[in-house]
């Protein structure tokens, strides 16, 4: 897992196959601690479109989230 900044606002935790361009990792740089274990969780909208929110559920759920070497 990445941390990962836009326009010094805030610093969000993700996989690095998931950060946008125009979002700038955090380097040791900047001394903050290691991030760790990252637990996400997905919560579906019970107005929504259940086969739209199935589709991308599975989508999510399927992709294997690889560690950075």
């Amino acid at each position: 897992m990445l941390a990962a900044v836009r326009a010094g606002i805030g610093v969000a935790v993700m996989p690095s196959s998931l950060v946008p361009e125009d979002l700038k990792i955090i380097t040791r740089r900047f001394d903050l601690p290691p991030v760790g274990d990252v637990d996400f969780t997905l919560i579906r909208n019970p107005l929504a479109n259940t086969e739209v929110i199935e589709a991308l559920t599975q989508t999510i759920a399927g992709r294997t989230l690889k560690r950075p070497a």
